[in-house]
């Protein structure tokens, strides 16, 4: 298996990634910070640049990307970080898998995840924002929560086409097949099936034909884990609403 580490690098949420070994992160400027796993850290020292997709710890001298920071942390070598991220994170695929013959089984544990053109996802993602928008007036959690905010206009809410995730989104999608696994090539389902803004106000991102390229989440109640992420994003480069 030939695997494409720029596009690992490129595509995976390094805060992300961090957060998921049970460190947690507080935006600092354009870093994150957080207590440094690979010395004994009583004072946050480890900086996450998700811009760049770097880490470094000036107290022990770690540093490096994505990959480098799981092989570290997992005393691997960066082919298998990269494969472990692969077997792991949506949305990040292999570039290419050699040859076999055209009857030979493609084991389970490598299935790659289907390639989706831009026009792909982002119909699938409009499919999403426009089900979590109709979510928002279904279930008064997250209308609840942006009325706390001062956040209820209802042209405001249309305008932004604001939503909320209350985990009902499979109960409107065919079991199995391209949508589902589309999803979660996206990172919009894990690969249990469970949604990843589960119990958050969402707000699609646009890009600058006025398609959805992305959405954003915000936690709308009290998490039963405080190191947990407030606020969520697709996999790839954050993008601004």
């Amino acid at each position: 298996m030939k695997v494409d580490f720029e596009n690992i690098k490129q595509t995976t949420d390094l805060v992300r990634v961090v957060e998921s070994y049970g460190i947690a992160l507080k935006k600092v400027g354009k870093d994150h910070v957080g207590l440094c796993p690979f010395h004994d850290d009583h004072k946050p020292s480890l900086r996450v640049t998700n811009g760049k997709g770097l880490f470094r710890c000036p107290a022990c001298g770690a540093s490096g990307n994505v990959i480098q920071f799981v092989a570290r942390k997992e005393g691997i070598g960066e082919r298998a970080a990269a494969l472990k991220l692969l077997s792991r994170v949506p949305g990040v695929t292999v570039a290419a898998v050699v040859a076999r013959p055209a009857n030979a089984a493609r084991p389970a544990t490598q299935a790659a995840a289907p390639q989706l053109s831009p026009g792909e996802a982002a119909k699938l993602l409009q499919r999403v924002a426009a089900f979590y928008a109709r979510t928002l007036y279904k279930d008064r959690a997250g209308l609840d929560y942006l009325k706390g905010r001062k956040l209820d206009e209802p042209a405001l809410l249309e305008i932004f086409q604001a939503g909320y995730s209350n985990g009902t989104l499979l109960n409107v999608l065919p079991q199995g097949g391209e949508i589902i696994d589309g999803l979660k090539a996206l990172g919009v389902l894990n690969a249990k099936g469970r949604e990843h803004f589960r119990g958050c106000v969402t707000v699609p991102i646009f890009d600058a034909a006025g398609t959805v390229a992305g959405i954003y989440g915000r936690k709308a109640g009290p998490s039963p884990n405080a190191a947990a992420p407030q606020h969520l994003y697709l996999p790839g480069k954050h993008r601004g609403v």
